[in-house]
Order: structure tokens, then sequence, then C-alpha cells
């Protein structure tokens, strides 16, 4: 079997069951098994089929629907029947105008994220926004904000919706209650006090109650706040590093000179220790040179003149280490030139690494931000927390309807109107079949 006949199958099977449960007729379940049977040849007649299969229909309809009649003042039946499919028209039509309402607010709800992402990602304009990276305070308040005008601008646009929608059901039970009267309600027991009692009394404490509930609902604000606090540690990972190499750079030039001058200190220090080794060495040779010729008469000679000449070396070399004296007038100026080149050096040491900040951050936001709206939790929960409201709004309206047609033969809730929602179904399950 074909697509097709497996589905039209299944259909008679319902059927064949609604009707066993209204212990109907044994002549219409042997006209549905007969139906069976020509859909189950290889090339069903599907016109034959359809005609038969209507015709059962027609018959379970004129079995189950209700026969009882209403007469209204200028004497015209009307069934009671008729009376429920026009309120059920009218139900119908106003779940219809609800769609409308949402779907008029589908251009809204984009322009309420468009703006919501923009302002998030306007964060990764790091050279507008320094002031929230420097202090984490104000970077978290930037998100805080960003949630505030988000969800003041989606609690609006549902205001709005609902506020349709409310006006929506205004309309179907003013119809309502235009038909009632018409056909004479009061006699029915559904008159216009009923209507006011029922419904007019209770409407404004169930807007009111419905807004409330949407107004506190979670529509992704928090994430926003959330996403704030995620990223600020990141923020200050990259703050944390570039600090620490600015430091490093801070001190190089000191650690430089330093490295400098012991090098140089190092180098006068071994040339003097050089220097006195060589006089003293020479000495020494001059001492045994004359010891070696034995000359004990110049012993006291050699004694005065050695230490004339230890007093020449010191002389020497005392004139050796000595420097030219500068002026203090140009030390002090080669002082203040030094300083200012430093502080030249640190201020555009900081500006570098405020830069390399703006831009390391930036792109970490940017990359961050487009993320964020590519996962798309905000439309997500608006969505979730637009259709709860509306589901809300119908269960509360058909509690309303509920008890303005309690008691009456027009109950939307009893047994009778559902076994007659089952039947609808049916019937236009089968009708759909027969255009495949």
């Amino acid at each position: 079997m074909n697509e097709k006949q497996m589905k039209a199958l299944e259909c008679l099977n319902r059927i064949e069951q609604y009707a066993k449960e209204q212990r109907l007729a044994t002549r219409i379940l042997d006209s549905i098994d007969e139906c069976k049977n020509r859909i189950t040849v290889e090339d069903p007649k599907w016109n034959e089929v359809n005609f038969e299969v209507e015709n059962i229909l027609k018959s379970i309809e004129s079995k189950t629907s209700p026969v009882t009649v209403y007469v209204d003042k200028d004497k015209n039946e009307i069934s009671i029947q008729a009376i429920k499919e026009q309120i059920s028209k009218m139900a119908g039509r106003c779940h219809a105008e609800n769609e409308a309402s949402i779907g008029m607010m589908e251009e809204r709800k984009n322009s309420v994220l468009k703006k919501a992402y923009s302002e998030i990602q306007e964060i990764s304009y790091t050279k507008a926004h320094f002031k929230e990276l420097e202090n984490e305070e104000f970077y978290l308040e930037f998100f805080k904000k960003a949630k505030g005008n988000y969800e003041s601008n989606a609690f609006q646009m549902i205001r709005k919706m609902l506020e349709d929608i409310s006006n929506n059901y205004n309309h179907m039970l003013e119809h309502m209650k235009s038909m009632f009267q018409s056909i004479g309600g009061y006699k029915s027991g559904i008159g216009n006090e009923k209507f006011y009692y029922e419904y007019t009394e209770k409407k404004e404490g169930l807007d009111k109650k419905i807004q409330s509930e949407a107004q506190s609902s979670e529509i992704g604000g928090s994430d926003i706040v959330s996403f704030g606090q995620r990223t600020k540690d990141a923020i200050k990972d990259i703050k944390k590093k570039l600090s620490r190499k600015t430091k490093l750079l801070m001190w190089a030039p000191v650690l430089l000179v330093l490295a400098l001058l012991l090098i140089l200190f190092s180098v006068k220090t071994i040339s003097y220790i050089n220097q006195n080794r060589a006089v003293i060495e020479s000495e020494v040779t001059k001492d045994n040179s004359e010891a070696e010729n034995g000359s004990e008469e110049k012993e006291s000679s050699k004694k005065l003149d050695f230490v004339q000449e230890i007093k020449d070396v010191k002389k020497y070399l005392a004139d050796m280490n000595a420097e030219p004296r500068i002026p203090m007038k140009w030390v002090l100026i080669m002082v203040a030139v030094i300083i200012v080149l430093y502080a030249v050096y640190i201020i555009s040491l900081k500006l570098w690494c405020n830069k390399q900040i703006r831009k390391r951050a930036g792109e970490y936001l940017k990359t961050e931000t487009i993320q964020f709206e590519q996962d798309n939790t905000l439309l997500h929960k608006l969505e979730e927390v637009i259709k709860n409201s509306v589901e809300e709004y119908e269960q509360q309206y058909l509690s309303v309807l509920n008890q303005i047609f309690l008691g009456t033969n027009y109950n939307i809730n009893c047994a009778e109107n559902k076994k007659a929602d089952q039947f609808t179904a049916l019937k236009e399950e089968w009708n759909a079949l027969k255009y495949e």
C-alpha cells in the first residue's frame, strides 16, 4: 500500500472507533469495513470511496448531533448545535486575530533584539569605553544598563501585544452578547447581566494579573549581566599581563644604567690593580738585581730611593685616577635632561600599554559579542514568554466563557462538546486526505 492508502485506513479506524464509542448501528460499522476493503485493493477507486465515507460521516453526524432546538421571539427554530458552532467560529476568529496580533509584533520584536545586541556590542569599541575597561564596577554597570534598556523595550512590546489580545477577546464577547440578545438569551439564562458579572467585572483584574506575570518573567536580561560577569575576568587577565610587561619595560632603562656603571667600575678597578701590580713588580725586580750585586754600601741609599719612588708611583696613580672636574651647573642640567627623558619614556610606555589593552580587549569582546548574538538566547526566552502569556490569556478567557455558559445548553466544556470536537477533527482529517 502507498502512503495515502495507509493514512486513509488509519483515519477510517479512528472513525470506526468513534462510532463504536457512540454505540451506533451495526449498519454504519459494516459500511466502514466495506470502505476499508475498497482501500486495500491495488488501485482503489477513490471517487467511490470518498462518496461512501462522506455518506458514513453524514449518518454519524445525524445520529450524534443534538436535536434540541431553541425558539426565539420570532418563533424561528435554531438548533443548539448551530449556536455552538457560531460560538466556536467566534472563538476561532478571536484566536486568528490573536495570531495576527503576535505576527504584528514580529517586526517590533526583531527591532528590540537588534537594538539590544547593538548596545551590547558597543563595549567592543574600547576607545570610547576605556573607562569601563579600567574599572570593573563601571564595566558591570554597562551591562546592567543594557539589561534595563532591553527589558524596558521588550516589556513595553509585550504589554502592547497583550492589550491587542485583550481587545480581541472584548470584541469576541461583545459579538456573543449581541448574538444571545438577538435570540432571546434571557430565556436560557444568558442575558447581559451574566456577561457583565462574569466577564466585565473580572476583566481589569485579569488583565493586570497577566501583565504582572509577564513583567516578572525572565526574558534574557540575566544573560546580558552574566555575559558581563564572564568577560570581566578575561579583560582583567589581559590587563594584568600587559601591566606586568609594562612594569618590566619601565625598569629596563634603570637596570641598564646600573649594569653599565657596574661594568665601568669593574673595568676601572681591574685597571687600577693591574697598574699597582706593575709598579710593585718593577720595584721587586730592581731590589733583587741590587741584591745580586752584593753592594751592602748601597743598602741604605736603596731604601731611601725606594721610598721616594713609591711616593712618585702614588702621585702618578693619583694623577691617573684624577678626573677633570665638571661644573655643577652642567651636572644638574644633565640630571634634569635624564629625568625628563625618563618621564617621557614612562608616559609613552603607559600610552602604549593602554593602546594594547584597548586593542586586545576590543578583539576579544568583538568575538564574544558576535557569538552571544549568534546564540540568540534573548530571542528564545522572549518568544517563550510571549507564548506563555498568550496561552495564559486563552486559558483565563476560556474560564470566563465556562462561567458564562455554565448550567446552560451551551456549556463549552461538557462531554458532548468534546465529542463534537473529536468528530469535527475526523471530518477535517478525511477532507484533507481527499485532495492528496
